[in-house]
């Protein structure tokens, strides 16, 4: 995978039911990885999904290709402060935009997701910047939940401001949908998450990916002395 100047990646796959880990200090090029791969970047994409050509001009053939995406900032990127949690939740399975859907319908199709991961909420008509950092996390998860036919999961910096117990609460949904056989890529700038919650980890430097590791044998200083000097041991 190429983009000019910033990424080229090379020989990086994602089995279906693996958590594959992105490290790398600020600037690596784990965002735009992510972002190229979801479409959001003119880039040249060189990359199959279930043993076809992945073509991914935008984020819209990217989701009909069953990519889904939570961004580094859940308020700027993920959500749509100033409407309710259920509308949020309902606007990656939508033909129209949100805002256009009765209210009861939309709860309805979103009911379920919102359940499983235990969003905590005065209701589904609640806005959802009134929530806290962790089920605001949660809703966006729930968008592509409820849109449902998620084959690759892309998480940037998931846990970003979020307090332990919301980190537990979403790293074991990400699991379960693991275990459902989705293929999840998940960048974090946190070394002891991806240690404890990926099957194996990629460490990106300088746009480019320069050593992997099973977090099970691997230890942590290892891991950390590449991700800081780009070397290998």
């Amino acid at each position: 995978m190429h983009v000019p100047g910033l990424l080229d990646v090379r020989d990086l796959d994602v089995r279906p039911g693996e958590v594959v880990g992105l490290a790398g200090l600020g600037g690596a090029g784990r965002t735009t990885l992510l972002r190229a791969l979801f479409g959001d970047l003119k880039a040249q994409v060189t990359a199959t999904l279930g043993g076809r050509p992945l073509k991914v001009a935008s984020p819209a053939a990217a989701v009909r290709a069953g990519l889904a995406l939570v961004p580094e900032s859940r308020k700027e990127q993920g959500l749509m402060l100033g409407l309710s949690v259920s509308r949020n939740a309902a606007i990656s399975a939508l033909g129209k935009p949100p805002w256009l859907l009765p209210g009861r319908a939309g709860q309805r199709l979103t009911k379920p997701a919102l359940a499983d991961l235990g969003v905590k909420a005065s209701g589904p008509g609640q806005l959802v910047g009134q929530l806290s950092g962790g089920n605001q996390q949660k809703v966006v998860l729930a968008k592509w939940i409820t849109r449902g036919g998620i084959r690759v999961l892309l998480l940037d910096e998931p846990t970003r401001g979020l307090d332990v117990g919301a980190k537990a609460d979403l790293y074991r949904q990400v699991r379960h949908l693991a275990d459902q056989g989705v293929a999840v890529l998940l960048a974090s700038s946190e070394l002891n998450e991806l240690t404890a919650n990926a099957d194996r980890i990629q460490v990106l430097y300088e746009g480019r990916n320069v050593a992997h590791f099973d977090p099970r044998v691997s230890p942590e200083n290892v891991i950390a002395h590449t991700v800081i000097t780009g070397a290998a041991p």
